[in-house]
């Protein structure tokens, strides 16, 4: 006999949150088509599902991860609960090329990423800051670590409400693409003396 009530919850559990350790600078490619994400670790030929929200493991301390995200169809969102990533040999997330999505920073603070010995966000796709806002920190002592190196479309949708604060030893955004708000582009101009 067939059980009366089939639910999916006990045959097709939600996957979980991507959750960063703390010491592992393992590069982690994410990857998001049809509306649901995964994510491979290092050279792994296997991908894991999550949820689509990425936060820090329990009892973590800033992660030294690398985040690459690969492919993303349809503008998924890409949800930071109060992650913290301090990259030391890359930057500490990439968009690649051909890629469009939305990252939502959640919790109580900003989202951090930090980087030294490259640029520390780098947006080559079309990026969308909403949410709580984004902490970006470089401390390279290289005139070519930057804090956003951006050659695809970086938009904030509320300045007002989403912050993105840029604490960089050298300079803060190297722009070849767009960013693409008034609140951003006059941001610029104006600490480029412009």
């Amino acid at each position: 006999g067939q059980p009366d009530n089939l639910t999916s919850s006990p045959y097709l559990p939600f996957p979980d949150p991507l959750s960063l350790s703390s010491n592992d600078g393992t590069v982690l490619t994410l990857s998001c088509s049809d509306g649901k994400w995964s994510y491979k670790k290092g050279e792994a030929v296997v991908s894991t599902r999550f949820n689509g929200t990425v936060k820090m493991a329990d009892g973590a301390s800033p992660s030294t991860n690398k985040l690459i995200i690969d492919t993303a169809i349809d503008n998924p969102t890409l949800t930071f609960e109060q992650v913290v990533i301090n990259s030391t040999g890359g930057a500490a997330l990439t968009i690649n090329k051909d890629c469009a999505l939305t990252l939502n920073a959640t919790g109580d603070n900003t989202s951090t990423l930090s980087s030294s010995g490259a640029s520390t966000l780098v947006n080559n796709g079309s990026l969308t800051l909403t949410g709580k806002g984004l902490y970006i920190g470089n401390t390279g002592d290289n005139n070519e670590y930057y804090g956003l190196n951006n050659s695809g479309t970086f938009t904030v949708t509320n300045p007002s409400s989403t912050s993105v604060t840029f604490h960089c030893a050298n300079i803060a955004i190297h722009n070849t693409g767009t960013l693409d708000n008034a609140w951003m582009e006059w941001r610029f101009a104006e600490a480029s003396g412009g």
